[in-house]
């Protein structure tokens, strides 16, 4: 392989990416009518101008895709957004921009930018899997950021940081000088304004539901890592092993002063390093392609602006969201279906026949008589980016 050819692309290039929705509704095992509205949303996918930031994992030979963070780049100046005190003079240029009339001094790529327009916004990142294909990337004559480059963009943001987490300190400082509603001024705003979602039973075991089934298909699909699904099984063995024999490893060491001071190979791996553990909110997020000759796939005045890619994002959520209620509505039908065929055949069998079936088999109670425990619940970051998620489909069901 030559030298200038990598597994994916490497941080701090230039590329141009396209997101993939027909992809990540099928890897999901999604049914045909959200495939369907991913073919939609694919013809009208653009192809955006993006900073390779950093890997969010560890590239392999047989990685699919690679997460990765990136920095998509505007043609323009940065969208006020005044509710986080983001102002549009928060940017960067790009060297050469002939059009930027501020003071602030521009990064440098090498070779030099093919664009004349560009910016870098700030507060605008995001994270996308970067599909891998066979051959690999070339990065030969790429555009880049040198090491020091980097580093200036970094810098050239710090007084704007400085702004918005003043900004950020004003708004916590008046919001205490408000005295606090009353109950009734309260429940009269929220009634006027929009319908709670109900924080009953009924609410919970929905979200659970949905939760619980999104999982199911992020793992029976294979998305939960980046490695060809046959080999999930057998990397969550390989984890377990090497987590179960720490504590071996450390008691036969345990007399050596080195061994102490030293994190271990086992603790360093427990700690994600590589960013290879199983995630089931990879399943929502992104999938794009990646080019490097980005003056070829743009023209100067027609580069998509970094809130389309925000747009398409939230497209392909909302799609998987609906396929995912789909999928529970269709089991939860199934499961009624079910019970009521047993009901109806207990119903038909002499009373012995039907205090026997009652009883409990072997495997459903413990010795004690109680219900087993259920394995450990969602890791919390699997929870925290996919409460968020699926909460508009509850909202949408209450409100209707």
């Amino acid at each position: 392989m030559s030298d200038t050819i990598a597994i994916a692309p490497l941080p701090h290039y230039y590329a141009a990416i396209r997101m993939d929705p027909v992809a990540m509704a099928k890897d999901l095992g999604l049914d045909d009518e959200a495939i369907a509205e991913a073919e939609a949303l694919a013809e009208r996918t653009k192809k955006y101008l993006v900073y390779m930031f950093q890997l969010a994992e560890l590239p392999l030979p047989t990685s699919r895709w690679v997460r990765y963070d990136i920095k998509p780049i505007g043609s323009t100046l940065r969208p006020a957004d005044e509710s986080r005190g983001i102002t549009s003079d928060m940017v960067i240029p790009i060297a050469d921009n002939t059009r930027y009339t501020g003071e602030r001094p521009p990064v440098r790529p090498t070779p030099s930018f093919p664009f004349h327009n560009c910016y870098h916004w700030i507060k605008n990142d995001t994270t996308v899997r970067v599909r891998v294909h066979k051959g690999g990337v070339d990065h030969a004559g790429a555009t880049r950021l040198s090491l020091e480059e980097d580093h200036a963009l970094n810098k050239g943001f710090r007084t704007d940081y400085k702004r918005i987490r003043e900004f950020r300190r004003q708004k916590r400082h008046a919001a205490a000088l408000v005295p606090p509603a009353t109950a009734a001024d309260s429940s009269a705003h929220t009634a006027s304004v929009d319908a709670p979602v109900p924080s009953g039973p009924s609410d919970d075991l929905d979200l659970l539901r949905l939760e619980a089934t999104y999982r199911r298909m992020a793992e029976e699909s294979g998305v939960t890592t980046s490695s060809p699904p046959s080999s999930d099984a057998a990397s969550s063995a390989r984890f377990s092993q090497a987590s179960g024999s720490s504590a071996s490893s450390s008691d036969s060491e345990g007399s050596s002063s080195l061994s102490s001071s030293v994190p271990s190979i086992d603790s360093l791996a427990s700690e994600d390093l590589f960013g290879w553990d199983p995630d089931p909110a990879n399943g929502v997020i992104p999938l794009v392609d990646a080019w490097l000759d980005i003056e070829n796939q743009f023209e100067e005045e027609a580069i998509p602006s970094p809130m389309d890619l925000e747009e398409e994002a939230r497209a392909i959520k909302s799609i998987i969201q609906r396929g995912v209620a789909r999928r529970m509505s269709a089991e939860k039908e199934q499961a009624a279906a079910a019970a009521a065929a047993v009901e109806s055949a207990q119903g038909a069998l002499p009373p012995e026949s039907s205090a026997a079936s009652a009883r409990p088999r072997g495997g459903e109670l413990s010795g004690d008589g109680h219900h087993r425990q259920s394995p450990p619940g969602i890791v919390g970051r699997f929870r925290s980016v996919l409460i968020p998620f699926l909460r508009p489909l509850l909202r949408n069901k209450y409100s209707s």
